[in-house]
């Protein structure tokens, strides 16, 4: 069984592979297209992006879901950016 952590009245748990998100802030990463991204991160980074979201009042969430969006973009440029010079060279030796 996974662990449980809840944080307010809405409990994030970590099963297996999956750590469960709002509903607003899984919404809000898929409809930026990030989601595939974040579900690539490690379960602990996934955790605390969400309990960052989730700690905040409800005035901020929404701010804190853009910079979970941006940042995740952010670091797909970076990824994307970085893999050409890993393979430049081609196979090593």
């Amino acid at each position: 069984m996974g662990r449980h952590a809840d944080v307010g009245a809405a409990p994030l748990s970590a099963t297996g592979t999956v750590v469960r998100l709002r509903p607003d802030l899984e919404e809000a990463i898929d409809d930026a297209g990030r989601l595939s991204f974040f579900r690539g991160l490690p379960n602990s980074a996934q955790r605390e992006l969400a309990m960052w979201v989730e700690r905040s009042d409800d005035a901020h969430r929404d701010a804190r879901i853009e910079a979970v969006i941006e940042l995740l973009a952010q670091r797909a440029v970076e990824l994307r950016t970085a893999a050409p010079a890993r393979t430049a060279g081609g196979q090593r030796r």
